[in-house]
């Protein structure tokens, strides 16, 4: 049963970049020089979701062109589903760029401003920016690679 789960392509696919981001974590606690400990902010990582998500889809876009040059060469027609597959990954790139900046713009606002309060902050970036980052990435994972 777990040899299972663990060899579905859906797990290998969000549960490897979802081990990277928590990594990512731990980085941002080791480069904290005096600090002991994880902090509440390392986990912001709606930032890192986000661009995960992005450099996803370009290598997606990238296997994509791979497939069509042959086909370019060869002057066969073009099957409707690449260019589907094209048309969607390149409009996935540009919600997640502006989802991207508008994250950029929560983490401005309320990283580094005296007025916040924990909770306010820890729903903003914590919970809001996160899920905008981590459904990205389930995004391009289930519906346009559709693993």
């Amino acid at each position: 049963m777990v040899l299972a789960f663990l060899a579905h392509p859906a797990t290998a696919a969000f549960g490897v970049p979802l081990i990277f981001l928590l990594l990512g974590a731990v980085a941002k606690k080791l480069i904290r020089k005096n600090e002991r400990g994880l902090k509440r902010q390392d986990f912001y990582l709606g930032v890192q979701a986000t661009l995960a998500s992005i450099s996803a889809a370009f290598l997606y876009m990238f296997e994509l062109l791979r497939q069509l040059q042959p086909l370019v060469q060869s002057k066969t027609p073009i099957p409707d589903e690449l260019y589907v597959g094209m048309l969607t990954t390149a409009a996935f790139i540009v919600v997640a760029f502006c989802s991207l900046l508008f994250v950029l713009s929560l983490h401005q606002d309320w990283e580094a401003t005296e007025y916040n309060t924990s909770w306010a902050q820890f729903k903003q970036l914590g919970l809001f920016a996160n899920g905008i980052g981590l459904r990205h990435l389930a995004a391009f994972i289930f519906f346009i690679k559709t693993v």
